[in-house]
């Protein structure tokens, strides 16, 4: 039985529009370029790279520095930092390569919600308090908490979430 695997072609013949956010999912760096090269070539301008920490599909910083220099938008999930069953990047590593890529070009994912991992919210705040304590400059952390996020969506710049009116105290 031969497996069939899905055509790069796909941003060109698919209708995708040019102004949708392409992330890459789970896929291998050979298939991250092909598809980035696909997206680029079909006037994707919105591309993301996640999971770049984690072991799946972990890029060192030449190459995440690559894939900036074609457009892209890193994602780094938290979960390879704070969970207990996909533990596998010490927070110094990851703060090395905020730090050398001085935020640009980053979001913040978690990954999160698996049954014995912290919740998204906790995750992500037990990674950020980690960046902070190590020295990566809040300045950078909050442009890829928000900042980034909206640019890559393709949101207002300054768009904030509406508070819910039982929130408000």
């Amino acid at each position: 039985m031969s497996r069939r695997r899905p055509s790069i072609t796909a941003p060109r013949s698919s209708g995708c529009r040019s102004d949708v956010a392409l992330a890459t999912g789970h896929l291998s760096l050979a298939e991250i370029r092909a598809l980035q090269d696909a997206a680029t070539e079909a006037g994707v301008t919105r591309f993301i790279v996640t999971h770049a920490n984690w072991s799946l599909c972990k890029l060192d910083l030449d190459v995440q520095r690559e894939l900036i220099a074609k457009g892209a938008t890193i994602e780094y999930v938290a979960c390879s930092c704070v969970s207990p069953i996909f533990w596998e990047q010490q927070p110094g590593e990851l703060a090395e390569w905020i730090i050398a890529l001085r935020g640009e070009n980053l979001v913040l994912g978690s990954d999160l919600g698996q049954f014995a991992g912290p919740p998204h919210p906790e995750g992500l705040r037990m990674l950020l308090a980690a960046l902070l304590d190590i020295g990566v400059p809040y300045e950078y952390l909050e442009k890829m908490a928000q900042q980034t996020p909206v640019e890559v969506l393709g949101l207002e710049p300054g768009w904030s979430p509406p508070i819910a009116p039982d929130a408000a105290v």
